[in-house]
């Protein structure tokens, strides 16, 4: 009996059809995950844009301050921007809105500058601060 059953050679019908179910059952579990990984990835990518726009955004506030030859003013000021640096957007482009606030720590020789970018879909988005000493010793 023992000689008959190792004898056997091939797979049953029942065998193959296990093996199909078990194969299209594990493609439709990675189809489902197909979706939510262009989402992170679409939310990595404004993540990453509007990082850049806030580092840009920050050391343009810090020249100006730091240059002692021109006005600073506290106050608060929104504006859009595009990744692109360009003023109307290209065809799928993200607008991103920087709020800027300076604010004079004492007497216009240091500043406090927080900067707020959001974009839509986030309307948290991430923001910093920065506390800047304007150096008069500079000053040509």
């Amino acid at each position: 009996m023992f000689n008959s059953i190792c004898t056997e050679k091939g797979i049953t019908l029942i065998e193959a059809l296990l093996a199909i179910c078990l194969a299209a059952l594990g493609i439709m579990a990675l189809l489902t995950l197909f979706p939510t990984s262009l989402r992170l990835a679409g939310n990595s990518d404004s993540l990453g844009k509007a990082s850049g726009i806030l580092f840009q955004q920050m050391e343009i506030q810090q020249n100006r301050i730091l240059n002692p030859n021109t006005s600073v003013s506290s106050g608060t000021t929104t504006t859009t921007v595009y990744p692109s640096g360009q003023v109307v957007p290209t065809p799928g482009e993200t607008p991103f809105t920087v709020e800027t606030a300076l604010t004079d720590l004492g007497g216009g020789s240091a500043w406090l500058v927080k900067v707020k970018v959001t974009w839509s879909g986030n309307g948290t988005g991430i923001s910093e601060s920065l506390r800047v000493t304007r150096q008069e010793n500079f000053r040509q």
